[in-house]
């Protein structure tokens, strides 16, 4: 059976062996205790281990500012370097450290800058497809190609909030809507247009997906009434493009505690959530408890347990156990792995997770 196979039997609660076992992906400090633990240096811990991960396939296709902005850095010194991204943002980030990027401006400040940024989503579609899509379209194709292939849903909220920064980005909902709809429109236009040529020329398409990390620990960045006025209008029509190729899973990527949104994501047919961040509440038992199998999980395993040790991982990958014999639920760490998780925890964690799927072949209860 095909990763691939396992992947869409999973989430349709249909017969499956196992869960395809996705990548985690250890930060760079990780990398390095590990390989003071046992990891052979230059080796990923998939490697190591011996394991097949069910990888992402990339389409390549730009449905955001065309063109990206040029990157290139602007300063340094010896703890960091200052550089222009390629949204146009100019931002710092520290050489010996694995973090997120500090913004020190955004390209979007205002009305005016907006509308200058607008330029940069006229549609071009053709010029917006990579320069191999008739390469990537041959592997898609090939009968042993085993990866999920995710046509874009349209990066609405994490294009805008990249391009703005948070509080411009809220101010913007009152002060521009009617750019913000005309940005999301042609976003929309752009991703409806590719996924139709993808579902035409591509075989082993199964899913949308999108990336948008629109939560933090404690709620969504906006409301639902918010999602249903500037989100969901957009969202619908690629649903609706998806649907009428048969596929009717919806992955999306977002950290955060977005639970308040979940009924209304729901209904716009989203419907696998990765990576069900525990830390901010997203509790993948109580998660399948209120919204039942129309929820799907990717993620969802503590990785503060996970650092705790073999008694708490042991525990804890139980408790995770009926979900994921139910189906709709791919058990990984909810999120990057930090070092304070050890080699030898992280291999635990995979020989505990390997054993829940021996578990689920063999219909063990």
């Amino acid at each position: 059976m095909k990763n691939l196979d396992r992947f869409v039997a999973v989430m349709n609660y249909g017969d499956f062996d196992y869960p395809p076992l996705m990548g985690e992906g250890p930060w760079p400090e990780t990398v390095e205790r590990w390989n003071a633990e046992g990891l052979p240096k230059g080796m990923s811990w998939s490697e190591h281990l011996g394991l097949k991960l069910f990888d992402i396939d990339g389409h390549g296709f730009n449905h955001e500012l065309y063109p990206m902005f040029e990157e290139k850095i602007l300063s340094q010194d010896d703890y960091s370097k200052t550089c222009q991204d390629s949204y146009g943002r100019r931002v710092r980030w520290l050489k010996n450290s694995t973090s997120l990027p500090q913004v020190l401006e955004n390209p979007v400040k205002d009305r005016r800058s907006f509308e200058v940024i607008l330029e940069r989503f006229e549609l071009h579609l053709e010029e917006r497809l990579p320069s191999d899509w008739a390469e990537r379209v041959k592997r898609f194709n090939s009968p042993d190609f085993d990866a999920l292939l995710l046509p874009p849903a349209g990066s609405f909220f994490w294009t805008l909030h990249t391009l703005m920064g948070l509080e411009t980005f809220s101010y913007m909902f009152y002060d521009a809507p009617d750019l913000i709809h005309r940005m999301f429109g042609k976003v929309c236009e752009m991703c409806c247009w590719f996924d139709e040529k993808m579902m035409n020329e591509a075989k082993n398409v199964v899913c949308l997906g999108t990336g948008e990390d629109l939560a933090f620990k404690n709620g969504p960045f906006f409301s639902p009434a918010m999602f249903e006025e500037f989100f969901a209008p957009y969202y619908r029509p690629i649903v609706d493009v998806a649907r009428r190729h048969g596929i009717e899973l919806f992955f999306i990527d977002s950290d955060g505690n977005f639970e308040a949104l979940l009924p209304q994501m729901l209904d716009v047919g989203m419907n696998i959530f990765l990576p069900v961040e525990v830390a901010a509440g997203m509790d993948p038992v109580a998660l399948r408890a209120r919204f039942g199998k129309r929820l799907r999980m990717i993620g969802g395993v503590d990785k503060r347990i996970v650092a705790r040790g073999k008694k708490a991982i042991a525990a804890e990958m139980e408790r995770l156990w009926p979900v994921m014999r139910e189906g709709g639920f791919i058990p990984k760490i909810d999120h990057s792995i930090p070092p304070d998780i050890s080699y030898d925890n992280f291999r635990y964690y995979m020989d505990t997770l390997l054993k829940m799927h021996e578990r689920c072949a063999n219909r063990g209860e």
